[in-house]
Parts: structure tokens; sequence; C-alpha cells
């Protein structure tokens, strides 16, 4: 992937929400989970990753490997065009566990362009 842009990533019980600039325009994300994460968490300095603005557009499934905890977010996101987008950052506090994409059977998200 060849651009990136840094924002702030939030998650709490069975969302999380981000908030990037792209190009001017802003990008939000929720992303909605079937189980919770292990506790409330803030990644301040996350990092989008993408090919091109137009690879923004969702829905989005959760790729397997991605890991929320204890310190890491790593999200892959794949579109409906099978385009690949990644979050990733670092977690802040630390959680007492991990959530591996695994344990997530909803596996949607949502990149909306404000």
């Amino acid at each position: 992937m060849t651009n990136t842009t840094t924002g702030f990533v939030h998650g709490e019980d069975v969302e999380l929400s981000g908030d990037f600039t792209v190009e001017g325009r802003r990008i939000l994300t929720k992303i909605h989970l079937s189980v919770p994460v292990p506790d409330h968490f803030d990644a301040p300095e996350a990092v989008l990753e993408y090919d091109n603005v137009g690879d923004l557009k969702g829905p989005f499934k959760i790729d397997p490997d991605s890991v929320i905890g204890p310190d890491k977010l790593y999200l892959l996101l794949k579109n409906e065009s099978g385009k690949n987008v990644t979050i990733t950052g670092t977690v802040v506090p630390t959680l007492p566990s991990s959530l591996h994409q695994g344990d997530v059977r909803k596996q949607d998200s949502c990149l909306n362009t404000k």
C-alpha cells in the first residue's frame, strides 16, 4: 500500500471508531464486533494505509490475521472489490488480553467519508 495518514481509534465494548483525514476529507470508521474488546482503549496515533482514495469505500470484512491488544492494533480490512486497507497503532492503555479476528463473528465495518 502506498498512502498513509495518521488518525485516532477508540475501542469500547463491541465497537471501534476511528477518525482520519485523507486528501482534506474526513474519514470516519465504525467497526462492529460480535464480542467485546477486553477493555476500552485508544490508539492515539493510528495509521491508515491504503492504495487509492477510492479503496476507502466499504463495506469491509475483517481479515483473520487482525489483532486487537494487548499493546497493538492491527486491522486488515478488505472491501467488496478486494482492495485492502490496514489500520495499525499502539493500544493505550495496554489491554489485559488480545482479541483475534477468529474470535469475531460479525465481520463488518464501514469507512464513511465526511
